[in-house]
């Protein structure tokens, strides 16, 4: 079991505060699967605008917010 929520942020709470320094929200996980799969579809050469739509349609968001996140996850932390 996970336990408590107090038990899971005490015992994370250096991570937590790392990522909070660097702009990283605990929502930003949610999407790492889409943007490793947006990253193995670029190495396979693939063009931006079908990966953009199919990662839309597969995670049933806009393509605008498939942007976001690759935008996001591309850039530099903090």
């Amino acid at each position: 079991m996970a336990g408590t929520l107090y038990e899971l942020v005490r015992k994370y709470a250096d991570c937590i505060a790392v990522l909070r320094r660097n702009g990283i929200s605990v929502e930003d996980a949610d999407w790492v699967d889409l943007y490793e799969e947006y990253r193995g579809m670029i190495d396979l050469g693939l063009k931006r605008t079908y990966i953009h739509l199919h990662l839309a349609e597969k995670y049933r968001i806009s393509t605008r917010q498939v942007q976001r996140i690759i935008a996001r996850f591309s850039g530099a932390a903090g």
